[in-house]
């Protein structure tokens, strides 16, 4: 090889079923794709869900699901994890996240339009 000269590296990538209809559906479509499979891989995702419908409510505090990661993480992954999990939740339309502007207690509440299933 020449001095100098460029290595191009190929790389081969497949799109499974989800990713072919997620790269090519609507936004509605995208978001039940990227809901469905934040539940099944996220496993923070699930646990907010299920947390939240368990409230009377369903709203908990931001502290109650850092509580929980703090056990694992220190208190910047902690706060990492979650503000990732509240933005998947959110572009999915799993959960909503809302600063009360008076508080600084934070909650994160169900959203108020749920997923719309894949269209088939």
């Amino acid at each position: 090889m020449r001095s100098g000269s460029r290595i191009r590296s190929v790389v081969s990538t497949e799109l499974t079923d989800d990713g072919r209809s997620f790269a090519a559906g609507d936004i509605d479509t995208a978001k039940s794709i990227f809901a469905r499979q934040a539940k099944a891989r996220a496993p923070l995702v699930p646990a907010i869900c299920n947390n939240l419908e368990a409230t009377s409510d369903g709203t908990l505090s931001e502290d109650f699901f850092l509580d929980m990661l703090r056990s694992g993480f220190a208190e910047d992954r902690a706060h990492q994890q979650l503000d990732l999990a509240i933005d998947w939740g959110r572009y999915a339309e799993l959960y909503s996240f809302d600063a009360a502007p008076a508080s600084s207690n934070w909650t994160i509440s169900p959203a108020r339009t749920p997923a719309r299933p894949v269209k088939t």
